[in-house]
């Protein structure tokens, strides 16, 4: 699920890539369009994690637990 390399921008818009290493952190806002090259180490595990920050005193926006993108 997510989108399509179909629905990219034509615009000329290129996916930007690097080499991490270990213990690396990469944090982007929700928003990024983003995807990972399959995992083919065979005996390494990729990790990711969903975590949404707000302030204590402002009310869960609607749609804040659900997907940041609309198929």
């Amino acid at each position: 699920m997510g989108v399509t390399e179909e629905a990219m921008p034509k615009d000329g818009t290129e996916w930007q890539a690097c080499d991490f290493g270990l213990g690396d952190f990469l944090v982007f806002h929700s928003h990024t369009i983003h995807k990972a090259l399959p995992n083919v180490t065979g005996d390494r595990l990729r990790f990711s994690c969903d975590n949404r920050y707000q302030r204590k005193d402002e009310e869960m926006g609607p749609g804040a637990m659900g997907t940041h993108y609309n198929l």
